[in-house]
Order: structure tokens, then C-alpha cells, then sequence
């Protein structure tokens, strides 16, 4: 009996495991894409806005993932398993990841709309734009 349930305990930590080591990295890179997309002074206002809203839409429609993870993570507790060394990834790692990468597309999608506001109430074109933002860009470092 207690062979079986250290068997089903290994196989919730390589389930949980495999999943965290694939989420953690995603929720890395898409921190980082945002980040350049924020950063890039190539295209539109619009075009940036278009970007950051697809961006948004494939980070919603990633929350399954994390769901399933939760509830691997929820039974992994009921099975009293606390230590993992198949991934570095906690849940508590991948849930704070997440609220900032939620939050970070969310305060990256406003700043772009405040720009787009200011820009039309101030009648400031494209390519003034454009100069303003690789001024502070270069300045920025």
C-alpha cells in the first residue's frame, strides 16, 4: 500500500512538474515580448495597440493551463507533498508570475491609450511621436 502511494505521489510531482516547467518560461517570455513591444517605436500607435491586445487575448486564453496546474497543485497538497525536484517552480512562483504579467499587459495597454489620448488632444502627428519616443528611449538607458 505504501509503495502505491509513494508511486502515485512521484507521478503527481512529474505531472505537476512537467506542466510548471513549461508555464514558468512561458509566462518569462511573454513579461519580455511585452516589454519590446512597449519598447519598439516601429509602427502606429494603433499598430501597438493591435500587438498588445493579441498579446492580451493569447494571455487569457493561456489561463487554462494555469488552472490545470492549480489543480494539480491542489491535489499534490491533499497528497501531503510539499517538495518537488522535478521543477524549481513552486505554485506560489507561477500564481505571483502570473499577476504580474496580467498586470503588466494591462499598465502597458493604458500607457498606450493615454499616449493615443494626448496625442489627439494635442494634435501632435505620427513622426513627433515617433521623435519623442526615441528621444526618451535614447535618454532612458
Amino acid at each position: 500500500e505504501e509503495v502505491a502511494r509513494q508511486q502515485s505521489n512521484e507521478r503527481l510531482r512529474r505531472q505537476f512538474g512537467a506542466q510548471a516547467n513549461i508555464i514558468g518560461p512561458w509566462i518569462q517570455t511573454k513579461m519580455e515580448e511585452i516589454s519590446h513591444v512597449s519598447i519598439d517605436i516601429a509602427g502606429s500607435l494603433e499598430e501597438q495597440m493591435s500587438n498588445l491586445k493579441t498579446y492580451e487575448q493569447n494571455i487569457i486564453n493561456y489561463k487554462s493551463n494555469i488552472d490545470k496546474l492549480e489543480g494539480d497543485h491542489q491535489l499534490s497538497q491533499e497528497s501531503l507533498i510539499f517538495d518537488n525536484k522535478h521543477t524549481s517552480y513552486t505554485m506560489e512562483h507561477v500564481r505571483v508570475g502570473w499577476e504580474q504579467l496580467l498586470t503588466t499587459i494591462a499598465r502597458t495597454i493604458n500607457e498606450v491609450e493615454n499616449q493615443i489620448l494626448t496625442r489627439d488632444a494635442k494634435g501632435i502627428s505620427q513622426e513627433q511621436l515617433n521623435e519623442f519616443r526615441a528621444s526618451f528611449n535614447h535618454f532612458d538607458r
